[in-house]
């Protein structure tokens, strides 16, 4: 496999202004005369980036984590892994929640989901190309311990991720792995969804 290219940059999603209303005769006229009243429901918190985007975020952490802590000459822990990217890195659109628990998850049960990865690959798992290994490592992560998160939207993402920073049609090769991995821990919605689409991204 050909070894993993720099990180291919990515540019956040750019805010659309809203659309205005096409029928301007509904909307009311105002008394300037009268003083507006102000809300008193609270403002929702404001975030930034979607949910979606955001938990794209977090597997991308959470597979270059995985991928450092593997090659790690200082031999830093897995928490100093953590506190390494938390501190170190722009986490500010990131489910930082979400990163944590895939990463602690796949570092801490290191045997079982390799174990598991290893049912569906021809090769041994130190074989594999290292970024694919991580991102086989966070998918099949979040199909064991994010019950939550639809399998479509693993193998989604697993396919998405490995294009930006995976080997030459190495996101083949990963779809295929993690669609297999999905079937097996996933056998009651896998088989519910095979009739229907696939999930494009995280529900917001």
């Amino acid at each position: 496999m050909n070894s993993p290219g720099p990180d291919k940059k990515q540019t956040p999603p750019q805010a659309t202004p809203a659309d205005k209303p096409s029928d301007t005769r509904a909307q009311l006229v105002r008394d300037p005369s009268r003083p507006e009243k102000k809300s008193t429901e609270p403002e929702p918190p404001k975030t930034r980036g979607s949910v979606a985007k955001r938990r794209r975020n977090a597997r991308q952490k959470a597979m270059q984590a995985l991928y450092q802590w593997e090659f790690d000459s200082e031999g830093n822990s897995v928490t100093g892994i953590i506190e390494q990217f938390c501190e170190l890195q722009n986490m500010e659109r990131v489910d930082v929640d979400y990163f944590k628990e895939v990463f602690l998850f796949a570092s801490m049960n290191l045997d079982a989901v390799d174990g598991c990865i290893a049912d569906y690959i021809d090769r041994p798992i130190e074989n594999l190309d290292p970024v694919e290994r991580s991102v086989l490592r966070v998918a099949c992560s979040e199909l064991m311990c994010r019950l939550d998160t639809p399998y479509k939207v693993v193998v989604n993402e697993a396919l998405e991720i490995t294009k930006l920073f995976g080997a030459d049609q190495g996101h083949k090769f990963v779809n295929g792995v993690v669609d297999k991995m999905a079937a097996k821990h996933r056998k009651l919605e896998y088989k519910a969804g095979d009739s229907t689409p696939a999930a494009p991204s995280d529900p917001a």
